[in-house]
């Protein structure tokens, strides 16, 4: 007996069971072109990405289908790619900005935290000096330590001279960890107290108080 086979018919694209080719652009292929172009007008990061994801599935769907659309793919692609590897670079620029900037800001916020008692130092002594009191007699023991011991190993006034000594803590400008600061006044005939003080640290760590008026700093005593 015999067996008759029904052969299927061909399609559009001449092969037996197989969809015929779709004809016209690729969605995606639009998709991708459109949002690469937003990436670079309206829509920084979200289009390169939806550029990318769409341009490669375009391409997947148009090697498939025969479709149109692949240098609308492709050209998506591109613009969302060279946005990045632009990205990257700026990226890179800005944070060697804007890291030393940080980093500034926060060792001046530290030394003003550490010349604060200081200061309150040398508005004490100033104030014992117009009360009359003689300056070899202006002695205060290291209390004020005890408020700032994370920050200072010695704080005190011994015969009118500040004592200071910072710390290791981490607080403490890399600069500044184990320096030590003298700070000596000196009474002029008109009753004014100039600071003269001895570091060996930089002036930009220095306190006001070892300055003069016109913002010079102030050497060790003569």
């Amino acid at each position: 007996m015999k067996v008759s086979l029904n052969k299927p018919e061909p399609t559009q694209a001449g092969q037996y069971g197989l969809p015929p080719a779709q004809t016209g652009t690729n969605n995606l292929a639009v998709v991708s072109l459109v949002f690469g172009i937003l990436n670079w007008l309206l829509l920084p990061f979200i289009g390169s990405i939806v550029a990318i994801i769409t341009g490669h599935m375009a391409r997947g769907q148009i090697k498939q289908t025969g479709q149109d659309g692949g240098g609308m793919a492709l050209a998506g692609l591109i613009l969302g790619y060279v946005w990045w590897a632009l990205l990257v670079p700026i990226l890179g620029i800005l944070a060697a900005i804007a890291l030393p900037a940080y980093q500034g800001y926060v060792e001046r916020a530290q030394t003003v935290q550490l010349t604060q008692p200081l200061e309150v130092l040398r508005h004490q002594v100033e104030l014992d000096i117009l009360s009359g009191q003689a300056v070899a007699d202006i002695n205060r023991d290291s209390a004020s330590v005890a408020a700032n011991k994370t920050l200072f190993t010695e704080l005190e006034v011994a015969e009118g001279i500040i004592h200071a000594e910072y710390s290791q803590d981490s607080k403490v400008p890399a600069a500044m960890r184990g320096q030590s600061l003298l700070a000596e006044p000196e009474v002029e005939a008109d009753g004014k107290v100039t600071w003269y003080c001895e570091t060996e640290m930089a002036d930009q760590y220095l306190p006001d108080l070892c300055f003069e008026d016109d913002g010079a700093a102030a050497a060790s005593a003569p």
